[in-house]
This record gives structure tokens, C-alpha cells and sequence, in this order.
């Protein structure tokens, strides 16, 4: 079974699962775009470059899997347009990569005073 990836709680966009997952593992790729488009060498890129970085990827991983992109045009201009900014207005990738993490969530037979299965993310006890 395939984890569940996340963007974490503080972003500001919570794109579909599959575009996390995609994301997720495909981070590698992603950062050698962002880097390729890094003409400062300073972990951001503009909001352009961003979306073309995505693009070049997801075409990659489309070719590779002989089918549709994982993102569209649109879904990457949304993502890039809620990603946080630097002061230059560009895209601190870096921390846009950093905050796709892999998520565990369990649903707990007990319920909580509400009679609702509580979601758990695996640890004893745990919460969501």
C-alpha cells in the first residue's frame, strides 16, 4: 500500500493527494529543474520559472509512464500562485520541496465522544 503524502499543515494550498504524491516522489527531479532555472544559485526561482520547472517534469514523468501529465497547466499555475514568496516576489523552492512529507493516517475503531471514527496518525493515542 502507498503512503499518503501531504503538503504540511502550514501551506497555504492542500493540492489533491495525487498531485502531493507525484510531488513527493518526484522531488529529486523537481529540484534539479528548480536548480537548472536558478540563475542567482539562491534556492528561489521567479513564479514563471517555477511553472515551467513543473511542466518540464511532469511532461518527463508523462512520457515515462506513457500517460496524460500528472499536472495540468492550471494546477501548477495555482500551486505556484500560493506558494510562499522572498522579497523578490520569487519562490524559495527549497522549502516548497520541504514541505511535501510522507503521512501515515489510521482510522481508529474508537470514536471519540461524538461516535465518529478519530483519525490518527499512528502513534499511540495520537491525533490528527
Amino acid at each position: 500500500m502507498r503512503p499518503h503524502v501531504a503538503a504540511r499543515r502550514h501551506a497555504l494550498v492542500r493540492p489533491r493527494p495525487q498531485i502531493c504524491t507525484h510531488i513527493y516522489e518526484q522531488q529529486q527531479a523537481l529540484a534539479k529543474a528548480f536548480h537548472f532555472f536558478d540563475k542567482e544559485e539562491d534556492l528561489s526561482i521567479s513564479p514563471e520559472d517555477f511553472v515551467s520547472a513543473v511542466a518540464m517534469v511532469g511532461e518527463v514523468i508523462a512520457n515515462g509512464m506513457q500517460a496524460n501529465d500528472p499536472f495540468t497547466r492550471d494546477q501548477i499555475e495555482t500551486l505556484a500562485s500560493h506558494c510562499p514568496r522572498d522579497e523578490h516576489g520569487h519562490i524559495k523552492y527549497q522549502d516548497f520541496l520541504d514541505a511535501f512529507v510522507v503521512v501515515d493516517l489510521h482510522v481508529s475503531n474508537a470514536d471519540d465522544t461524538t461516535g465518529h471514527p478519530v483519525l490518527t496518525d499512528g502513534a499511540e493515542n495520537g491525533r490528527v
